[in-house]
């Protein structure tokens, strides 16, 4: 049924309500179980619910929640290009956060989420369960579902923005908004979820290793609090290599979408 499941926006802002209020309620048992176990538990009450609405909604024909839309060999080039085209997009938007202020109440809440759990807790809960669950949700749910109610891009723009509200604040949502559009672009063009899954778990095991590694750092610290003034040095040079693999990346989608309309 979810396979067939084309959501309207009132049913992703629905899931979302849901999601938000399981969250609520197993923050009550945070102090006392596994991060990973809390986080999946609350994950259960969403995806189930899209599966509910999924069979009392009406079908519509549209792409599988998993294809190599363009080839497997499309999506392992596309695949390639976009794990290091990831990295540089990750570098160029390490600032925007730190421009809002981060309030002391919430650097306990991430102290928390970094430093309340063993490291294995914190892989599992973060680049595993996470890339899962929510590309499952915002990519292969709500993405591909209202791009057959709209244009594609207007799913990826709302699927990201639905991305950016589930993490419930700016500090995670800016770069969230940013990253998920990505994630949707090449999903929504290679109809292959596991390339957004692995993307999103890249993003999300850097951010572990950091906190990890440099526990002593703030928490609102980025790349350019770390490296100073060669992160601006540096900052055209990324920029330039970004561009440089999305226009790769175009390419692929082009020739690939010529190969199979041929």
């Amino acid at each position: 049924m979810v396979q067939k499941y084309s959501p309207t926006l009132g049913h992703c802002f629905f899931v979302l309500a849901v999601l938000f209020a399981a969250q609520l309620a197993m923050g009550v048992f945070s102090d006392t179980l596994p991060q990973s176990i809390v986080y999946a538990v609350s994950m259960i009450f969403p995806i189930g619910l899209v599966f509910l609405l999924a069979q009392k909604s009406p079908q519509a024909d549209i792409r599988p929640l998993n294809s190599a839309g363009q080839g497997v060999k499309a999506c392992l080039i596309v695949a390639a290009l976009a794990v290091p085209l990831t990295l540089c997009i990750i570098y160029l938007i390490d600032p925007l956060p730190s421009l809002i202020p981060m309030p002391e109440v919430f650097k306990m809440v991430l102290r928390r989420v970094f430093y309340g759990c063993t490291p294995a807790d914190l892989i599992i809960s973060t680049c595993v369960l996470a890339p899962l669950a929510e590309e499952f949700l915002c990519r292969g749910v709500m993405a591909r579902g209202l791009a057959g109610r709209m244009s594609r891009q207007g799913a990826i723009l709302w699927s990201a923005a639905l991305f950016a509200i589930m993490h419930a604040n700016p500090w995670q949502a800016i770069p969230a908004f940013i990253l998920g559009y990505f994630f949707g672009w090449i999903y929504l063009r290679t109809g292959c979820i596991w390339i957004s899954i692995g993307l999103h778990s890249l993003n999300n095991l850097i951010s572990s290793i950091t906190a990890l590694s440099m526990p002593e750092l703030e928490l609102d610290s980025g790349l350019a609090d770390i490296m100073g003034g060669t992160y601006w040095h540096l900052f055209p040079v990324v920029l330039l290599v970004a561009v440089l693999f999305v226009c790769s990346i175009l390419y692929v989608f082009h020739k690939y979408e010529k190969t199979v309309s041929s």
